[in-house]
This record gives structure tokens, sequence and C-alpha cells, in this order.
């Protein structure tokens, strides 16, 4: 074997194991971004089956179109009350919320135990009277469910 055959050799184990040392680095690294996301999908849906959420009322005001929602955060997750979805009649109307209240207080916190408090300004309405369905989904997808 010449000089430059052993070169060649030599070159290439190197690029080899330079290679497989990348590989193995990169796929630790997948391996440790996918365990955290199945840990944070747990947890979400651990949230979700302890978190319980029940619509008390619905009040409309046909003459504002101005629709006020009260409802009790009854399981033991706290959840964020800026993040929850509304849903009126099968349209998403979270953008309509002119208020938004936590046992009183402007707050983002919704603990167990407490109630919040939606008035929407439906000015896009076209209903002739109160809306009939009404949705709230949490930001772990928890559901209250009302029908007038």
């Amino acid at each position: 074997m010449g000089f430059s055959q052993v070169a060649a050799f030599v070159l290439l184990s190197g690029a080899l194991l330079y290679f497989g040392s990348v590989m193995l680095e990169s796929s630790l690294d997948a391996q440790g971004r996918i365990d955290d996301a199945r840990r944070e999908a747990d947890a979400r849906a651990e949230a979700a089956r302890q978190g319980s959420i029940t619509i008390d009322s619905a009040t409309w005001q046909q003459g504002p179109k101005r629709f006020t929602i009260l409802a009790t955060n009854d399981g033991s997750v706290t959840f964020r009350a800026d993040l929850v979805e509304i849903v009126v009649d099968g349209d998403v109307r979270t953008t309509d919320v002119t208020s938004q209240r936590v046992d009183g207080d402007t707050t983002d916190v919704w603990s167990p135990g407490t109630q919040a408090e939606y008035v929407l300004v439906l000015a896009g309405y076209s209903g002739s009277s109160q809306p009939s369905d009404l949705l709230l989904v949490t930001d772990f997808g928890t559901k209250a469910y009302w029908r007038a």
C-alpha cells in the first residue's frame, strides 16, 4: 500500500467517524424533543380529564346584541380565562369579547371554584332572537355546552 492509499483510508475513516457522531447527536436530540412533546401532551390530557366547567347562565340583550355568559370552573385545574374559545351558534366569537372577568376581577387566571364572566357584543350577528347554542372550550380542551 502506498502513502496515498493510507491517507485516503484515514480521511475516509475520519469522515465516517464524524458523520456517525453527528448522526448520533442528531438522533438523540430528536428523541429528546419527542419525549418532551409526549410529556406535554400527557400533561394537557391529564388537565383535560381533571378539568370541568359549567355554564351557569347566558343572558341576551337584543338592542346592543350583547351576550353575557357566566361559567364556573368546577374542576381541579386552573385555566387561562383569556384563552377560552367561545362558539355562538356555530361561529367562533372569541374576538367579540368586550369584557372578561373572574370573580369580578380583571384577570386571566381562572382558578377552581371561581366564576368567569364573558361579555360579547355580537355586532355581525344576524339573528332576530337570542342565540340558541353556546360552547366554551378551555385552553386544555375542556368543554361546556349550553342550549337556549
